[in-house]
């Protein structure tokens, strides 16, 4: 049962599967081959792995796939879609994984994929986007700041008077997302103009 995300980042990408044999199939390995299209094997072939996971060199840009073989202790590979209770189907194959370029910008929302990945966005898809979504003054003076965010990812709130590299100064405690968005009031912003920015903190 493949488990593998669909894109990983960088030149190296991993396979990773978990076991659903039977209490009696005795299964103590897989063989995995990967290719560049379905099926394929110029990458790997039928190589032995005890674990259940694989990792592997690739090119950025392009999409790998893999199948894998169910291996007994007695070095049997397996032949059926069920030895016992639902044993890997021989051949069976994972999720495909496109690997890619960490500088590079795939869907071009303007952020690159590494950074994507650190905020918990989908690289290949524009609309998901760490950025502010909304910026508003509200009846009491404070100005209010709203963005996208990722459950359980942490940002702080900065505020400069001139858009200087070293002029942004956090205001705001730390913020642990609980949902798809988070935002945050500014109690001391009083009628001198500032610009906003929202920063992933690791």
């Amino acid at each position: 049962m493949p488990n593998t995300s669909y894109y990983q980042i960088g030149n190296q990408g991993t396979f990773a599967w978990t076991s659903n044999a039977g209490p009696h199939d005795n299964i103590t390995g897989w063989r995995i081959s990967i290719g560049t299209t379905p099926g394929g094997n110029d990458v790997a072939n039928n190589i032995s792995v005890s674990s259940t996971s694989y990792p592997f060199t690739g090119t950025p840009g392009q999409t790998y796939y893999a199948t894998l073989k169910a291996v007994s202790g007695a070095g049997i590979e397996s032949t059926a879609s069920s030895s016992d209770s639902g044993s890997p189907n021989p051949n069976s194959t994972t999720t495909p994984v496109k690997l890619l370029a960490p500088t590079a910008d795939d869907d071009a929302d303007g952020q690159s994929n590494e950074a994507e990945a650190a905020a918990g966005t989908n690289p290949l898809s524009n609309a998901s986007a760490f950025k502010v979504n909304s910026a508003a003054v509200p009846a009491n003076g404070e100005f209010t700041i709203t963005w996208a965010s990722m459950a359980g990812k942490k940002y702080r709130v900065q505020r400069s008077a001139t858009l200087v590299s070293l002029s942004w100064t956090d205001i705001s405690p730390e913020i642990t997302a609980t949902s798809g968005t988070s935002s945050y009031n500014d109690p001391s912003a009083g009628s001198v103009r500032h610009f906003y920015r929202v920063r992933l903190v690791p």
